[in-house]
């Protein structure tokens, strides 16, 4: 944090790295905490409806979805795709993966 700043775009993509690294450890719940303090941070630096805000969502979904709340996740598939389709964004893979897992917990 002392390098890069508390509130910086790199911290942001920092935190969400590490929430990746906790949640392939199978730590879901420290998964999705750091993953919402990058989400929070990358919102507060680049606002809302950014395209890695977007993916900070998605993020969070994965982290919610392996943490057992799919209620939860599927608010934040929604809110990822909702602002890639805003910002008339095409990623291709990322909003394939997340309409794929939003429509899987749906179900």
């Amino acid at each position: 944090r002392k390098t890069v700043g508390p509130e910086s775009v790199l911290m942001g993509n920092a935190l969400n790295n590490v929430s990746l690294v906790l949640a392939n450890q199978g730590k879901y719940e420290e998964a999705t905490e750091k993953c919402e303090e990058s989400l929070a941070i990358l919102q507060g630096v680049l606002g809302k409806e950014h395209d890695e805000v977007a993916l900070a969502w998605y993020s969070l979904a994965l982290c919610k979805e392996n943490a057992g709340d799919p209620p939860g996740a599927i608010a934040c598939l929604r809110e990822a795709l909702r602002i890639y389709a805003k910002m008339g964004i095409s990623l291709g893979s990322v909003q394939s993966a997340a309409a794929i897992l939003l429509a899987r917990l749906e179900g």
